[in-house]
């Protein structure tokens, strides 16, 4: 007894001691969705990958918890220390067993191989919630700890000869079953992601489909991924369309057109030619109505995705596609000319693999799921609205102060005096009649002439405006023009642009700086501006007579609702204006953007 509660203090002082000599190593120098778990920030790390051959673990194993994961140290690394560790052998083995243990659904317990251990520094994971106040619970977002030094490990999990069809995987963990240490856990079955980031708290099966690994998954239904579904649909009503977008697995929709390739991948002009062809078959499966009345919508765009820590991550163009792993996402646009009242969407391609597919109908309020089958396969959007949720543009009125609006009364009132001067005039006999009458007409014809012109000066002329009205005014002309590009044909742009705009600017800003105005993200989707804030406006020196010359700042947030997720991007710009009076409204007769800044 006294010799194994020796044996044992030995071990836990040796494993303090190593704990405490890795501590004091020195330390370098240095969307869409996102998990609120936190298991991606959690003191220690595991990424699973099932592959044919074996299960690889990459293992991140944070510096206050080696203890628990000591039998993964190199023996070399002991030499500091005092304690005299088992032969590495025999460490292994007891970690297949009692540290993260793999056990197939035959109850065989994998072995495991060391094929990397380094000290290194931890992957920053971090989310943007983390460390921010959750709105829900009012309690911090968990974050990475502050000491970013690990011990890294590869490993490797043998299968042999046969290939599970199941398999337990066991964190560390006490007589209860319960983990004895915080892991984050994301798993990959090949290239596909199984789930994303989770805590491994307890033990969990993994039941692996060997024909198709996106159907991989495990047997507790907290360890999963937030896009699990082959295919999704969606019906927008946007204020000037009604667009259909899909998302397909690239695997589904190779069956559906009939492409076949060799490998597990596809080059670009693969990528390319799936696309035309899915775009054209599925968009011919799919009919849609608006207002009771089948339209023909035009396709618009496709894009490659894959599912990552932050939700659907576009591809880039020169990227290969994964055929297991890897989204196709179609869109198709039909141009309304405001909200309509109704609209439906048909989805008719289901199959084994598919026999449910989840639709959405999304507008201003928010998704609505409808669960589609073959016998009920329609999504319907109904505008529920009281009032409409995206008002029309209009002219920015300028604004008059009262002390004009008295002269201009004035002057009528001494117009209608000369003629009744003059008219009294006719009418009375007398030496003076004659006189009398040039006189009054006279002034009569002079206030005629002259309201005129003063009116017209009067609309052309710039009004004076304190700072606070300068900001408004340069607000709502900014609003105008973001929202101008709201609308999806050409000629809604250029029409409602034009009751801003005037002159060469219009064109200057519809076909030059319209490029530096957008706010775009990846797959060439531009963003609907949600607000705008004006930061800064100060006049400028050298405005020609009847214009006001601005220099202005803003900010600008832009938003983009595609395949059921919400990416945002802020821009901050600087831009000279010119404004002008024209019949009573403010229109922009210069436009020059100075610079463009991206914030997130």
């Amino acid at each position: 007894m006294i010799r194994h509660f020796a044996r044992c203090a030995a071990v836990l002082i040796g494993r303090l001691c190593l704990s405490l000599s890795i501590l004091l190593l020195g330390v370098p120098a240095s969307a869409d969705w996102v998990n609120l778990g936190g298991a991606e920030v959690a003191p220690n790390i595991a990424e699973i990958h099932v592959d044919d051959d074996g299960v690889r673990i990459v293992l991140e194993v944070f510096v206050e918890d080696i203890d628990i994961f000591s039998d993964l140290v190199p023996s070399e690394w002991w030499a500091s220390t005092n304690a005299s560790p088992a032969p590495e052998e025999e460490r292994f083995a007891r970690f297949a067993t009692e540290g993260i243990s793999l056990r197939t659904g035959e109850g065989t317990i994998l072995p495991v191989e060391a094929i990397t251990v380094e000290r290194r520094l931890r992957v920053d994971r971090s989310s943007p919630m983390a460390g921010k106040i959750d709105p829900y619970s009012g309690r911090p977002m968990p974050k990475a700890p502050e000491d970013p030094r690990v011990l890294y490990t590869e490993l490797f999990y043998p299968f042999g000869e046969t290939r599970p069809e199941t398999l337990t995987i066991s964190p560390p963990h006490d007589e209860d079953g319960t983990a004895t240490v915080n892991i984050g856990v994301i798993a990959f079955h090949g290239s596909v992601p199984v789930i994303d980031f989770r805590y491994l708290s307890a033990t969990a099966t993994l039941h692996l489909d060997w024909a198709d690994p996106w159907y991989t998954r495990f047997d507790n239904p907290n360890l999963t991924r937030h896009h699990k579904y082959p295919r999704m649909t969606f019906l927008y009503a946007d204020p000037h369309e009604i667009r259909h977008e899909a998302l397909v697995r690239v695997r589904d929709a190779m069956a559906l057109v009939g492409h076949d390739v060799d490998g597990d991948t596809l080059d670009t002009d693969q990528a390319q030619a799936l696309s035309e062809a899915a775009a054209l078959e599925i968009g011919q499966r799919t009919p849609m109505t608006i207002e009771g009345t089948t339209v023909k919508a035009d396709f618009d765009r496709a894009a490659f995705m894959r599912i990552g820590m932050r939700g659907l991550e576009f591809l880039q163009p020169d990227e290969t596609v994964d055929i297991d792993a890897d989204i196709l996402g179609l869109i198709w646009s039909a141009p309304t000319d405001g909200l309509p009242q109704q609209a439906t969407l048909e989805w008719t391609w289901f199959d084994g693999r598919a026999p449910d597919v989840a639709g959405h109908a999304v507008d201003a309020a928010g998704p609505f799921l409808f669960p589609l089958s073959p016998d009920d396969p329609v999504v319907t959007w109904t505008n529920h609205f009281k009032t409409n949720p995206y008002p029309d543009l209009a002219e920015v009125e300028v604004v008059r102060n009262e002390s004009s609006s008295r002269m201009l009364f004035a002057l009528g009132g001494m117009a209608a005096l000369g003629l009744g001067f003059a008219a009294v005039s006719l009418a009375r006999a007398g030496h003076n009649r004659r006189r009398n009458a040039l006189i009054g007409g006279a002034v009569a014809l002079v206030a005629m002439v002259a309201i005129p012109v003063l009116q017209q000066r009067q609309g052309t002329r710039v009004p004076e405006l304190d700072p606070e009205k300068l900001t408004t005014l340069t607000s709502d002309i900014l609003n105008n023009v973001y929202r101008a590009f709201d609308f999806r044909t050409e000629d809604q742009v250029y029409d409602r642009l034009a009751l801003t705009l005037d002159g060469t600017v219009l064109e200057q800003v519809y076909l030059d700086q319209r490029s530096s105005l957008r706010i775009e993200r990846a797959g060439g989707t531009e963003a609907r501006v949600e607000a705008l804030e004006v930061s800064n406006v100060e006049p400028l020196d050298g405005a020609a007579p009847g214009t006001l010359r601005l220099r202005a700042n803003w900010v600008v947030r832009g938003t983009v609702g595609h395949w059921g997720h919400v990416h945002s991007r802020t821009n901050a710009y600087e831009a000279d204006l010119v404004l002008a009076p024209v019949d009573g409204a403010w229109k922009v007769r210069g436009f020059d953007v100075i610079s463009q800044e991206r914030l997130m």
